[in-house]
Protein backbone atom coordinates (compact mmCIF):
# COMPACT_ATOMS: atom_id res chain seq x y z
CA UNK A 1 0.00 0.00 0.00
CA UNK A 2 1.35 3.41 -1.00
CA UNK A 3 0.44 6.60 0.87
CA UNK A 4 -1.44 9.10 -1.33
CA UNK A 5 1.12 11.84 -0.64
CA UNK A 6 4.02 9.62 -1.75
CA UNK A 7 6.00 11.17 -4.61
CA UNK A 8 7.20 9.10 -7.54
CA UNK A 9 9.85 9.64 -10.19
CA UNK A 10 8.71 9.63 -13.82
CA UNK A 11 10.24 6.17 -14.29
CA UNK A 12 8.45 4.71 -11.27
CA UNK A 13 5.17 6.31 -12.34
CA UNK A 14 5.60 5.01 -15.91
CA UNK A 15 6.22 1.53 -14.52
CA UNK A 16 3.05 1.80 -12.43
CA UNK A 17 0.99 2.73 -15.51
CA UNK A 18 2.74 0.21 -17.77
CA UNK A 19 3.91 2.80 -20.31
CA UNK A 20 7.31 3.97 -21.49
CA UNK A 21 9.04 6.73 -19.57
CA UNK A 22 8.94 9.00 -22.62
CA UNK A 23 5.20 8.50 -23.07
CA UNK A 24 4.72 9.32 -19.40
CA UNK A 25 6.77 12.51 -19.76
CA UNK A 26 4.60 13.42 -22.76
CA UNK A 27 1.52 12.99 -20.55
CA UNK A 28 3.06 15.37 -18.02
CA UNK A 29 3.91 17.94 -20.67
CA UNK A 30 0.36 17.71 -22.08
CA UNK A 31 -1.00 18.46 -18.56
CA UNK A 32 -2.74 15.08 -18.38
CA UNK A 33 -1.22 14.47 -14.93
CA UNK A 34 -0.32 17.04 -12.29
CA UNK A 35 3.33 17.13 -11.29
CA UNK A 36 5.80 19.32 -9.46
CA UNK A 37 9.54 19.84 -9.46
CA UNK A 38 12.01 18.92 -6.76
CA UNK A 39 14.97 20.97 -7.88
CA UNK A 40 15.12 20.23 -11.60
CA UNK A 41 13.48 16.79 -11.32
CA UNK A 42 9.82 16.06 -12.01
CA UNK A 43 7.83 14.30 -9.31
CA UNK A 44 4.25 13.03 -9.25
CA UNK A 45 2.05 12.46 -6.24
CA UNK A 46 0.65 8.95 -6.11
CA UNK A 47 -2.89 10.34 -5.64
CA UNK A 48 -2.60 12.25 -8.96
CA UNK A 49 -1.22 9.19 -10.72
CA UNK A 50 -4.03 7.02 -9.34
CA UNK A 51 -6.63 9.60 -10.41
CA UNK A 52 -5.26 9.55 -13.97
CA UNK A 53 -5.15 5.73 -14.03
CA UNK A 54 -8.76 5.52 -12.82
CA UNK A 55 -9.95 7.99 -15.49
CA UNK A 56 -7.98 6.12 -18.17
CA UNK A 57 -9.45 2.80 -17.07
CA UNK A 58 -12.99 4.23 -17.02
CA UNK A 59 -12.51 5.57 -20.55
CA UNK A 60 -11.18 2.20 -21.74
CA UNK A 61 -14.14 0.39 -20.16
CA UNK A 62 -16.56 2.81 -21.83
CA UNK A 63 -14.96 2.19 -25.24
CA UNK A 64 -14.98 -1.58 -24.75
CA UNK A 65 -18.64 -1.47 -23.66
CA UNK A 66 -19.46 0.54 -26.78
CA UNK A 67 -17.60 -1.96 -28.96
CA UNK A 68 -19.36 -4.86 -27.25
CA UNK A 69 -22.74 -3.24 -27.88
CA UNK A 70 -21.92 -2.70 -31.57
CA UNK A 71 -20.77 -6.29 -31.99
CA UNK A 72 -23.79 -7.79 -30.22
CA UNK A 73 -26.12 -5.63 -32.34
CA UNK A 74 -24.51 -6.91 -35.54
CA UNK A 75 -26.67 -9.29 -37.54
CA UNK A 76 -23.85 -11.68 -38.41
CA UNK A 77 -20.17 -12.32 -37.79
CA UNK A 78 -19.03 -10.53 -40.97
CA UNK A 79 -20.84 -7.38 -39.92
CA UNK A 80 -19.42 -7.72 -36.40
CA UNK A 81 -15.88 -7.92 -37.75
CA UNK A 82 -16.49 -4.89 -39.98
CA UNK A 83 -17.60 -2.95 -36.91
CA UNK A 84 -14.30 -3.75 -35.22
CA UNK A 85 -11.88 -3.29 -38.12
CA UNK A 86 -9.60 -0.36 -37.35
CA UNK A 87 -12.27 1.58 -35.46
CA UNK A 88 -10.28 1.49 -32.26
CA UNK A 89 -6.70 2.64 -31.87
CA UNK A 90 -4.71 0.97 -29.12
CA UNK A 91 -1.45 2.37 -27.81
CA UNK A 92 1.04 -0.50 -27.69
CA UNK A 93 3.98 1.17 -25.93
CA UNK A 94 3.65 -1.14 -22.91
CA UNK A 95 3.80 -4.08 -25.32
CA UNK A 96 7.59 -3.69 -25.47
CA UNK A 97 7.71 -4.50 -21.74
CA UNK A 98 5.72 -7.73 -22.11
CA UNK A 99 7.05 -11.20 -22.84
CA UNK A 100 7.22 -12.53 -26.39
CA UNK A 101 3.92 -14.46 -26.27
CA UNK A 102 1.93 -11.37 -25.25
CA UNK A 103 3.67 -9.16 -27.82
CA UNK A 104 3.03 -11.73 -30.51
CA UNK A 105 -0.66 -11.99 -29.58
CA UNK A 106 -1.20 -8.22 -29.76
CA UNK A 107 0.57 -7.95 -33.10
CA UNK A 108 -1.37 -10.90 -34.57
CA UNK A 109 -4.69 -9.35 -33.48
CA UNK A 110 -3.65 -6.23 -35.41
CA UNK A 111 -3.34 -8.21 -38.66
CA UNK A 112 -6.24 -8.42 -41.13
CA UNK A 113 -9.04 -8.78 -40.34
CA UNK A 114 -7.73 -6.66 -37.51
CA UNK A 115 -9.54 -6.11 -34.27
CA UNK A 116 -7.74 -2.84 -33.60
CA UNK A 117 -5.37 -0.36 -35.16
CA UNK A 118 -2.04 -0.46 -33.32
CA UNK A 119 -0.60 2.91 -32.41
CA UNK A 120 2.85 3.71 -31.06
CA UNK A 121 4.25 6.91 -29.66
CA UNK A 122 6.96 8.20 -32.02
CA UNK A 123 9.74 7.18 -29.63
CA UNK A 124 9.10 3.43 -29.57
CA UNK A 125 9.96 2.65 -33.24
CA UNK A 126 13.13 4.72 -32.82
CA UNK A 127 14.15 2.66 -29.76
CA UNK A 128 13.56 -0.73 -31.40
Amino acid sequence: MIPEDETLTPQAAANFLGVSRQHFVDLLEEDEIDFHYVGTHRRVYFRDLKEYADKRDDKRKEILDELFDKVTEAENMTQAIRVMIADYKILLDANVLANYAVCNLYLRLAEKPRLFLPKWTPYIPEEV
